[in-house]
């Protein structure tokens, strides 16, 4: 579990997060087709919620860290990993680099940490 701003939220619930505030991407809910939670693109397809676990899978927190279009750096120390993203962002008509990290047990979820904190979620 993770603190999101004052909230515990669990993994599905940070892939939730994650999709939206990352991916850019629509909750559409349960769909008839296949009774199941689903996610629509930014490209029109849709991709079921099971499907979507970039907390948990590697190919999908790197896609998370494509989408944030920063450079990044991923180390693994004794206990943690660490992902530490800097990223550019035109403010006021100035560059400003902002950085943040994140600190898991695991790779895909310390990228997923860092990531939310790039698109300004407040996660510990």
């Amino acid at each position: 579990f993770v603190l999101v701003g004052d909230e515990v939220k669990s993994l599905d619930e940070l892939d939730r997060l994650c999709a939206e505030k990352v991916m850019g991407w629509f909750y559409v809910g349960i769909l008839i087709v296949n009774s199941r939670k689903s996610y629509q693109t930014s490209d029109g397809s849709v991709i079921d919620f099971s499907d979507w676990q970039p907390t948990r899978n590697i190919a999908q927190a790197w896609e998370c860290l494509e989408e944030i279009s920063a450079g990044y750096v991923i180390r693994k120390g004794p206990l943690l990993y660490r992902c530490l993203l800097a990223k550019a962002d035109s403010y006021e008509g100035e560059e400003d680099l902002g950085t943040y990290e994140g600190k898991a047990d695991f790779a895909p979820l310390a990228i997923v940490l860092a990531c939310l904190k790039a698109v300004g979620c407040e996660v510990d």
